[in-house]
């Protein structure tokens, strides 16, 4: 790709390229320009093969695709990134990121136009279709990173970054979280795009109402309409002044990277180098000079052409060449210590849930009796004296003193000693509230000589039932806090090589304070709590190379052991003081061995169609495949001359 001029195919100034970066993956698309009308042509997703590290080669071998398959050569490029990769401060590309863009640029000859941000692409082109002054919430979503865009009246007032976590919408609320003091009440408007979670969630979830003015409403934009968006305003932004002037703005796209480059001279146009070497040629024929006869300029142009043989198959005429060989598995389960370390962090929680428990509160029915004695000894009533009618219970509130009976002057009759006392329900409730003239049975006294008469109805008994804070509910806050905090992001400082031990981790609740005591009442209860995880960390990449010396040894020479194809899974663990003591469940692929440089001895310049022969006749393999990248026609059919152009890379079935 480097050297345009030994392209097969022509340049065609209507295509534009796009090249859209994410943190793991991107995609190339094909922009085709008819009259004012912009589309996308054609357009590949694909993986980074080893993050940014490779991502030249990435992208060259999609761009040779994709240009095989639409037979043009397209140089003139956008570029389209996330809002995360861009510097807050300088308002640039992160270094480290341009870094890489800038070798993609040089490697690959690119005519970079420049760079569009997502977030400012769906924004005007909201605006644009709607008519209208834009106020919502717009949410970015990558691999690892969200970032979060709120517009009100059309203007931009917050913007943050925040991890992704497995629970979108905790990260969606945690982003919003230098908001939550300000009693802001955001637009009732989320636009999500470029999304890979379950929407369910997040589209079901029950917003408080300190976050919205109303429930907001949700939309989604897939990647194919986010696309639609970036070039939408690709071609009002960058297309129309390109062919008024074939000049960006920086104030509205960043940088110009041909102009960046450029001005550290690590840009350079192979257009003009076309130019010289035709009108080289023109000179010498315009002004016919005699020293140069047609000999010489037939030995100069078979010089040139042997140098331009000779810069191809040094410089762009690569092979790749797949070979698929014999593998064997390897099981194994052992127990040995590793080293570790911990890392202790802590958290603030907050949470609420509706009260359970449940009390009878009220008061108890309360009145005066008379009491009658027809005993001839008189009888003491000790205060608390039970009493009863209609199955409820009373007890006497004073101590008395009933006189005994009397017979009346003519002996016709017995007549009762009385007394007046006041009596109170044992219970609260309505129930006690009972009408005058009830008889009331005392004690276990006999009702033929003792009982009491209520002459006025007794009153004020009531009752209700009320909702209090109970002992579960305090158990189920903490539970609530417990498991917030196991999905919560701790943002754990790791080092890559590092991984941590989920099923060691501890996660314990202090500084616990309730907004209700135990049996209080209340409706809700609050929990304000702190909680401490501590994590157990091992380094994987000194296990892997444990396990991979342990597995070689069950090899014979003439199987190499993948270190990328080893999987392990914990059975057991077991924590002592300075190590930790693991049971493993250990799987690894071994392949034949093959001497790579004979290989390429063997296959380099050769034509591809006896490729297969000559690897079946010396080496044990299943399966090959091949791949030539070449700028001049009549050379696709050959492998590379030079042995550093062709790459070996082994695999198994």
């Amino acid at each position: 790709m480097l050297f345009s001029f030994f392209n097969k195919y022509k340049k065609d100034n209507d295509y534009y390229l796009g090249i859209f970066l994410k943190e793991t993956k991107g995609v190339i698309i094909i922009i085709k320009k008819e009259k004012n009308n912009v589309f996308i042509e054609d357009k590949i997703n694909f993986d980074y093969s080893n993050g940014w590290e490779n991502l030249t080669e990435d992208i060259d071998e999609i761009i040779y695709q994709i240009e095989e398959k639409n037979k043009t050569t397209i140089s003139k490029t956008i570029f389209f990134v996330y809002s995360h990769l861009i510097d807050d401060i300088n308002k640039n590309i992160k270094n480290p990121y341009l870094n890489k863009i800038k070798k993609i640029i040089k490697d690959l000859n690119l005519d970079v136009l420049g760079y569009i941000e997502c977030f400012e692409a769906i924004f005007l082109s909201i605006e644009e279709k709607e008519k209208s002054v834009f106020n919502g919430i717009l949410l970015e979503t990558d691999e690892n990173q969200i970032t979060i865009f709120v517009y009100q009246n059309g203007k931009l007032f917050y913007k943050k970054t925040v991890g992704k976590t497995d629970n979108i919408v905790d990260d969606f609320i945690f982003s919003l979280s230098d908001l939550k003091d300000k009693n802001i009440l955001l637009p009732s408007r989320i636009i999500i795009y470029d999304f890979d979670f379950n929407v369910e969630k997040f589209i079901n979830y029950q917003w408080k109402e300190n976050y919205f003015i109303e429930k907001p409403k949700i939309e989604f934009l897939n990647e194919e309409k986010l696309l639609e968006n970036l070039v939408g305003i690709f071609s009002k932004q960058i297309i129309k002044k390109e062919e008024k002037n074939n000049n960006l703005k920086e104030e509205n796209f960043g940088f110009v990277f041909n102009q960046d480059i450029e001005n550290n001279n690590k840009f350079f146009n192979l257009n003009k180098i076309n130019y010289k070497i035709i009108n080289f040629f023109s000179f010498l024929k315009f002004f016919k000079l005699n020293f140069l006869n047609y000999n010489f300029l037939f030995l100069l142009g078979f010089v040139f052409i042997f140098l331009i043989f000779f810069v191809n198959e040094y410089f762009f005429h690569k092979t790749i060449l797949t070979i698929y060989l014999p593998s064997k598995l390897i099981n194994k389960k052992i127990n040995k210590e590793i080293d570790y370390k911990i890392a202790t962090l802590s958290a603030n929680f907050s949470e609420t849930i509706s009260t359970t428990g449940k009390k009878e509160i009220g008061e108890k029915a309360s009145g005066t009796v008379i009491f009658h004695n027809f005993d001839d000894k008189e009888i003491i009533l000790n205060k608390g004296a039970l009493l009863e009618a209609s199955g409820i219970k009373f007890l006497l509130e004073e101590d008395i003193k009933v006189s005994s009976s009397t017979i009346t002057p003519d002996a016709s009759a017995k007549l009762p000693g009385k007394k007046e006392a006041k009596i109170i329900a044992q219970n609260i409730g309505s129930e006690g509230n009972l009408s005058k003239g009830t008889r009331f049975k005392i004690n276990n006294l006999s009702e033929n000589l003792y009982f009491a008469i209520n002459e006025k109805s007794l009153t004020g008994g009531t009752k209700k039932e009320i909702r209090t804070v109970s002992l579960k509910d305090m158990n189920n806050l903490e539970n609530k806090i417990l498991e917030k905090s196991k999905k919560y992001n701790f943002n754990i400082k790791i080092s890559k090589d590092e991984k941590i031990l989920k099923d060691l981790t501890e996660y314990k609740i202090f500084n616990k304070k309730f907004s209700k005591e135990l049996g209080e009442e209340s409706n809700s209860l609050n929990l304000d709590a702190e909680v401490n995880v501590v994590y157990y960390i091992y380094s994987e990449k000194k296990l892997k190379n444990d396990l991979f010396n342990e597995l070689r040894k069950d090899l014979d020479n003439n199987f190499v052991l993948l270190k990328e194809k080893i999987n392990f899974e914990f059975e057991k663990i077991t924590k002592n003081k300075n190590n930790l003591n693991i049971f493993l469940n250990i799987n690894g692929k071994a392949i034949k061995k093959i001497d790579e440089k004979k290989v390429i001895f063997l296959i380099k310049g050769k034509n591809k169609k006896n490729i297969e022969k000559i690897l079946r006749s010396n080496f044990d393999i299943n399966h090959y495949d091949l791949t030539i990248k070449n700028n001049i026609y009549f050379l696709n059919n050959f492998i590379s001359f030079f042995e550093k152009n062709i790459k070996i890379i082994t695999l198994s079935l």
